[in-house]
């Protein structure tokens, strides 16, 4: 192949298969729409369109499975607005509930991108579920996107009116982390928030340190 035709070869491609994911999509119920396009009011289509498909390496089909499969779950949550009173949904003060899991905002990246900053060695599960639920924690994670995501993709366009892509950074610190703590509690938390991710592919970047900022 010649260079000519490799780089119409990379145009093309990537070209066809979101025309593929969009004809895809309106054969799915239209309701599917609605969680494609869930950041409508933050980000435009183009970069929803390549995030999705980033997130299963450009298959059209897999992502369109994926999104028929966790529509139910999807309404769900939507039926709840996503949970906009998160001391509510936990069921405690979230200052309480942010000893126990340190998730914090911390600034913002060279690129503009939110940063925030999570100490996982320092995540307490059974103090979480003392003042939760798993059910009540699955709407703490659509909060955090749906919410808490949003506000801070909101001030990182009003910084800079260049800023497109919604992106955020998270910096993982592992310090203090050992085999002891990843206890099955633990683990459930973090599939819990694993699985709610599934819904907003490609947005958190993560970086991962064992006890020192990067």
């Amino acid at each position: 192949m010649t260079d000519f035709n490799l780089y119409l070869a990379n145009i093309v491609r990537p070209r066809t298969l979101q025309k593929k994911f969009l004809l895809g999509l309106k054969k799915l119920d239209p309701a599917v729409s609605e969680q494609v396009y869930s950041y409508r009011d933050i980000e435009e289509e183009p970069y929803t369109i390549c995030r999705w498909l980033r997130a299963t390496k450009f298959d059209a089909a897999a992502i369109l499975q994926r999104l028929k499969e966790n529509q139910p779950q999807f309404e769900a949550a939507r039926d709840q607005d996503f949970f906009p009173d998160v001391s509510a949904t936990i069921g405690a003060p979230f200052s309480v509930f942010l000893s126990q899991f340190p998730f914090l905002p911390v600034g913002r990246g060279k690129n503009g991108c939110p940063v925030n900053y999570f100490q996982a060695g320092k995540i307490n599960p059974e103090g979480i579920l003392s003042m939760s639920t798993p059910e009540r924690l699955e709407g703490y994670f659509w909060w955090s996107f749906m919410w808490k995501f949003k506000q801070e993709i909101r001030k990182a366009q009003a910084r800079d009116s260049d800023f497109v892509r919604v992106e955020g950074i998270n910096i993982i610190d592992l310090h203090g982390l050992s085999s002891d703590a990843l206890s099955s509690e633990t683990l459930d938390i973090i599939k819990l928030s694993s699985k709610i991710s599934d819904f907003f592919p490609e947005v958190r970047q993560s970086w991962f340190d064992s006890g020192r900022l990067l």
